[in-house]
């Protein structure tokens, strides 16, 4: 029996047993679930959440809508993205908290592929002639995927770096130079939304979290990339030992990284720049895409039960113990996975995105905005050393020690309640309380 079908398996007895002590209302809360879910959902949430007036309402300034700046490549200088770094830094109280100075990385708009390209090619531990070859390689791949399905990577982070951005493609079949973007206010949103998910999302994990630390010292965010971009990298046993590390540490962190990622470029971007919905991210399109699998996919009914009830344990009204948390954490892993590819067609990005995202969003109606970019600073305090243990061992600590889930650990921090919303403290506070969790010492106060 694989390790997908023992999960199931596994989940499955533990639903039959939470069936049984329901007296059988399971079936019903599932029947049920695109109607009453999605109300008590929503109910949770404030009104136009994100907005500028629910930017007010949740305590919030309320703050002017961009308008375009003059063309520049080098967007550390921006002062569209200073007013970007600025907002994320006062609406978070982040000077309460950690040094602001942390985000002071640049921001780098290419306007052609070697440009986008070269930084990151430069991080791999390849000769001269594999680097030129990957560069070329890369190069070529944007071009065909560009012209097939216009689109590819719009960014990327470089930890302690900066993030960079694909003027190339953002201007691509648009009739004008990359250049010009600037000029163009649909555009520049979509560069400075861009720009908020590389450096406000996964640049502020990198570079605040403990989880970022342990990845930037191993250099398993660069095996990330790699991994992302499908690089060539030294083969090593160093090398293929980070990159088994990476590769765990991916997999038990995709709804945390994402997720964060995600909530913060679509909640600065409608409060900031008047653009998009928050959030991007919908309960109910998730359920009817999983309904909606295909008639003559194999084990077809096992695989729905499982992710929705997977969803109905993580965004339900009732709460599970956390070893349920956790194995609905494993399903949408391990069972979620097999149907990335069908269900990303109906939700435009792969389920456990979406998901994270609305986690992420879950925390915000229950903690308070204030709160989301702490939790999930929290949901990344794993604080083991990877050195110090083999790989089998630390495979083993990631799926069955739920305290060392980044993923587990989101789920269980979202699905807390604050009688005092806004208040980090109490958060950081009661997570400690409940989960025993390791807080950030920046938190504890």
């Amino acid at each position: 029996m694989s390790n997908a079908e023992d999960v199931k398996a596994q989940f499955a007895e533990r639903l039959e047993q939470q069936k049984q002590a329901r007296a059988g209302r399971l079936d019903a809360d599932l029947d049920s679930l695109r109607t009453s879910l999605m109300r008590e959902f929503r109910a949770n949430l404030p009104a136009d959440l994100g907005r500028q007036a629910g930017a007010a309402a949740a305590g919030f300034p309320a703050r002017p809508v961009f308008s375009p700046a003059q063309p520049l490549v080098d967007m550390a200088a921006s002062s569209q993205l200073q007013q970007l770094d600025g907002a994320f830094i006062e609406m978070f109280h982040l000077d309460k908290f950690y040094p602001s100075t942390r985000l002071n990385t640049s921001t780098v708009y290419c306007e052609s592929l070697e440009e986008f390209f070269t930084p990151l090619v430069a991080q791999l531990d390849l000769s001269p002639e594999g680097r030129q070859a990957e560069l070329g390689q890369l190069m070529t791949q944007a071009q065909e995927q560009a012209r097939q399905h216009g689109g590819g990577m719009f960014g990327y982070n470089l930890p302690g770096i900066g993030a960079y951005l694909n003027g190339w493609l953002f201007a691509y079949k648009q009739g004008f130079a990359p250049r010009e973007a600037f000029n163009r206010p649909e555009t520049l949103r979509r560069i400075l939304e861009t720009a908020i998910h590389e450096k406000l999302g996964h640049g502020f994990l990198s570079v605040y979290s403990a989880m970022g630390e342990v990845k930037n010292r191993l250099g398993l965010t660069q095996m990330d990339l790699a991994r992302k971009f499908g690089l060539r990298t030294a083969d090593d046993p160093t090398a293929s030992l980070r990159r088994e590390q990476a590769n765990l540490l991916f997999l038990t962190s995709q709804l945390l990284e994402e997720g964060w990622a995600t909530w913060v470029e679509t909640f600065l971007a409608s409060a900031l720049l008047g653009s998009g919905p928050h959030p991007r991210g919908d309960l109910e399109k998730v359920v009817n895409a999983i309904n909606g699998l295909p008639s003559n996919l194999p084990q077809r009914q096992e695989i729905q039960q499982a992710l929705l009830g997977a969803i109905l344990l993580l965004f339900g009204e009732k709460d599970g113990p956390p070893e349920m948390l956790h194995q609905a954490v494993m399903v949408l892993e391990m069972v979620g996975n097999q149907v990335d590819e069908l269900l990303a067609q109906k939700l435009n990005q792969p389920l456990r995105y979406v998901i994270g995202e609305l986690l992420l969003t879950q925390a915000e109606a229950n903690l308070g905005p204030l709160c989301v970019p702490y939790a999930a600073l929290i949901a990344a305090g794993v604080t083991f050393d990877p050195l110090q243990m083999g790989l089998s061992d630390l495979r083993d600590l990631l799926s069955r020690d739920l305290r060392l889930n980044p993923d587990v650990r989101l789920a269980l921090i979202s699905r807390m309640r604050l009688e005092e919303k806004q208040n980090v403290h109490a958060m950081a506070k009661r997570v400690a309380a409940q989960f025993s969790f390791s807080i950030p010492k920046e938190l504890q106060g």
